[in-house]
């Protein structure tokens, strides 16, 4: 059976904002290393706008780019002009794949060769049964850890129990979490755990189907 495609498309009102954001931030490291630059520690002040700007030029070229999602005909804004790959759609909370200028959902039975299929960690959770990778018997369980800084103190009420295999070490740079993730005895990079911009720890899956599986166990929110 063919499997349902959208058209992925340039944006050009995101192309022209980001190419316009990296372009003034650019002109601003130019002044700045003209007028502050007196040491190492204004020099890396000076380039900081010089690197955002690079990356928001770079964002303006490859990923400024739409398409409407092939399962629920949601809009889906910040994809790459190219390939993309783990991107979610906040319609139908589907993940979704493509390449050469198309989009499709991702196979719901797929295991990527990286954790891409995320979910927001509560302050409490379980596991499914199986290795978070394959499903198999469950032989040891590994540690997955995540460090923030202490500026990001949202992520404090997050400070799971012995009984989710997860913990909250306090250290001079910030926070750091650790959960256990269970695996079989032939794998042993099922799952990240990573934060972001508003603050909120996820955890995130090779497999799909474990994915789903944890979402619906946990009642969590896909990331």
């Amino acid at each position: 059976m063919e499997k349902t495609t959208t058209a992925v498309t340039r944006s050009w009102g995101a192309t022209i904002g980001l190419a316009v954001t990296g372009l003034v931030l650019c002109g601003l490291t130019v002044v700045g290393f003209f007028t502050i630059v007196i040491g190492a520690i204004t020099l890396a002040l000076a380039l900081l706008p010089g690197l955002l700007g690079l990356a928001a030029l770079y964002m303006a070229v490859a990923g400024a780019a739409t398409a409407p999602c092939p399962g629920c005909g949601a809009k889906i804004d910040g994809l790459s002009t190219g390939a993309n790959d783990g991107k979610l759609c906040e319609g139908c909370k589907k993940y979704l794949e493509g390449e050469n200028g198309r989009l499709w959902l991702t196979d719901e039975a797929r295991v990527a060769e990286t954790p891409l299929f995320g979910a927001v960690l509560a302050d409490t959770f379980g596991w499914p049964d199986g290795c978070c990778v394959c499903g198999e018997p469950v032989a040891r369980k590994l540690p997955v850890t995540l460090t923030v800084s202490t500026a990001k103190s949202g992520l404090g009420s997050l400070a799971v129990g012995a009984a989710t295999g997860g913990m909250l070490l306090r250290t001079g740079g910030g926070k750091t979490f650790t959960v256990e993730v269970p695996h079989c005895a032939q794998h042993d990079d099922g799952a990240r755990l990573a934060s972001d911009t508003n603050e909120t720890v996820k955890i995130a899956f090779r497999s799909y189907p474990y994915q789903r599986a944890f979402c619906a166990l946990n009642g969590a929110a896909p990331r």
